[in-house]
């Protein structure tokens, strides 16, 4: 009779450990995607300032060019210009290079959250690769030259995960439930 009392509270334990352990993994994913909301909900706060400024020196930069059909994109030599500014001779360039950099600072961070599974990847994948794709686009020439005059690229994580994105549409993993 004890060993069936003995057994019996084992088994119990091992089915109210194996709820805790379903518990804790799906607050987890609630979790991931609470925070995978979160920032598609913040998106425009944290890039609208930095995109109007860049859609204001560049007007339809966002749109579609109707003669190529690819997403039109800053000019090398014009990211130049842009990159090597500074306060006190290009002071509308500077601004626009502080909001390019704060731009891509935020791009980098939601696809850090998205490497690392902090974010939730469908909702990261459905809400916000293709403005983040677009972006990247848009600021490939001054990536290119931020790389050329510092020797490495500091924005690596976001163009490699772009890359990613633009070759391979499949999801990594399946959805979380």
């Amino acid at each position: 009779m004890t060993d069936f009392i003995t057994a019996l509270g084992a088994i119990g334990t091992l089915i109210s450990a194996l709820f805790i352990l379903q518990t804790l993994k799906s607050n987890h994913d609630w979790q991931r995607r609470q925070y995978a909301l979160d920032i598609l909900r913040d998106w425009n706060k944290n890039t609208n300032e930095s995109g109007h400024a860049v859609e204001k020196a560049f007007p339809g930069i966002r749109d579609i060019d109707k003669t190529t059909g690819r997403v039109n994109e800053i000019s090398k030599d014009r990211a130049k210009r842009i990159y090597i500014s500074n306060p006190e001779s290009d002071g509308e360039d500077f601004a626009l290079r502080c909001h390019i950099i704060q731009l891509l600072n935020y791009l980098e961070y939601v696809v850090t959250a998205y490497n690392s599974n902090v974010a939730d990847e469908e909702v990261v994948l459905s809400g916000l690769k293709t403005p983040i794709i677009r972006w990247v686009t848009i600021l490939a020439n001054f990536l290119d030259i931020v790389e050329m005059c510092e020797g490495f690229q500091p924005w690596a994580p976001l163009r490699e995960t772009v890359k990613e994105w633009e070759h391979n549409p499949v999801s990594r993993r399946t959805p979380t439930a």
